[in-house]
């Protein structure tokens, strides 16, 4: 379930910078602490070069109706190969005879090959020019707190998609894995080629999954590419006041960044909600 508010755990410096700019800063994956990003490209299961062996007999299958499957999707080879075994069959050769026809059908390379040519799409998409907002779903991770807030020092910045046009409508939950993602069958693969599904799938591995060492921070996370924007590893974009939902401060936020923080606020957010966080034996707390 998608959560009503986003968090952006910040520095009080750069809480700051944020809500006297009105726009939150998109970074490329390049420069992100965690080096496997947008690195690990998804798999097949089971894989292409074990699906070869299986082909030959699910196209037989799919001839003679013991096997469903979509036939105005099948890729124009599958097709073709189809045509040509239920001629076959038509003229009363066996399936025994059309296996024999399809030989040692594999191709043990074939998953490396599929690896590489997707490393080399994302190449040419330029990691560089992605922009994500990273964000998370609860302001009570004291691990975000004591890293990415100053060691509660800090705020916690919640954004909702107050406007039919919000960005934060298109927030997707990162998943957590040791192993690549997977986003389909071999032999689907084989039967129906690179399909729109699967380019959305493998899309979605590449951009938003990472190993389980990672899963403390509960992400939340927004992208874009911005092929326009050279030479730079991040982009501040704006966003709209209605959109700041709360700002919590950390349970250490000193005296003089609560009243700056409010004072902005007051002027420029008079809709956002203003908490803090206490720690009362040893677990955070949330007051007004």
């Amino acid at each position: 379930m998608k959560p009503e508010v986003f968090y952006k755990y910040t520095s009080s410096s750069t809480a700051e910078i944020i809500l006297n700019g009105g726009s939150l800063r998109w970074s490329s994956p390049s420069v992100f602490n965690d080096l496997a990003e947008f690195q690990r490209m998804p798999r097949f299961e089971p894989s292409v070069s074990e699906s070869h062996r299986l082909f030959p007999q699910a196209l037989i299958d799919i001839a003679s109706g013991k096997r469903p499957a979509d036939l105005e999707c099948l890729a124009p080879t599958t097709r073709m190969h189809l045509y040509l075994i239920q001629k076959m069959r038509q003229n009363g050769l066996s399936v025994g005879s059309l296996l024999k026809l399809f030989g040692d059908f594999k191709n043990s390379q074939a998953d490396d090959k599929i690896d590489k040519a997707l490393r080399d799409h994302f190449d040419s998409l330029d990691v560089q020019r992605a922009r994500v907002l990273c964000l998370t779903a609860t302001p009570y991770n004291e691990v975000m707190w004591g890293t990415y807030a100053e060691n509660h020092y800090g705020c916690a910045l919640g954004f909702s998609a107050a406007l039919t046009d919000s960005p934060f409508h298109e927030a997707r939950p990162v998943t957590y894995t040791n192993k690549p993602a997977i986003v389909g069958s071999g032999l689907d693969f084989l039967l129906y080629g690179d399909t729109p599904e699967l380019r959305r799938k493998t899309l979605e591995a590449v951009c938003y999954t990472k190993k389980v060492v990672w899963s403390y921070e509960q992400e939340w996370r927004l992208i874009t590419w911005r092929p326009n924007e050279v030479g730079i590893s991040h982009g501040d974009y704006v966003f709209h006041p209605e959109e700041l939902k709360t700002i919590v401060f950390g349970a250490r936020a000193k005296q003089d960044f609560i009243e700056t923080i409010c004072a902005i606020a007051k002027d420029k957010y008079p809709m956002t909600k203003i908490l803090k966080m206490t720690h009362n034996k040893g677990e955070l707390e949330m007051i007004d």
